[in-house]
């Protein structure tokens, strides 16, 4: 179900898991690095991590988080998804009481 090898790098595929962390664990293999080898690069994936587990300590790093995001010196903006969310909610025709998962998150 993975990438075939020889195809583009960031090109698509089947399905594409990022595992940020996994407990405190680290995870070096052909076809796995735990944590994930960029997400200390990544503004767009620190903020958000940051908004759930600001204290969460980088295995790796010996940072936090937080410190991580805050280390950064790239300027890329990261917005949240917040009013869009609602109309994309709408459009599909479900409201966020039905958003408990599967079928019945999409109103079906």
């Amino acid at each position: 179900m993975g990438r075939e090898r020889g195809g583009l790098r960031w090109g698509p595929r089947v399905i594409d898991l990022d595992i940020l962390f996994y407990d405190g664990c680290t995870v070096e293999e052909a076809d796995l690095e735990i944590p994930h080898p960029r997400l200390h690069l990544r503004r767009f994936v620190l903020v958000p991590l940051t908004e759930v587990a600001p204290d969460f300590v980088h295995p790796g790093f010996g940072k936090t988080v937080r410190e991580l995001l805050e280390g950064l010196t790239t300027q890329q903006v990261v917005e949240p998804y917040g009013s869009d969310e609602a109309r994309c909610w709408e459009s599909c025709g479900a409201t966020r009481a039905q958003d408990s998962g599967g079928d019945e998150a999409l109103g079906r």
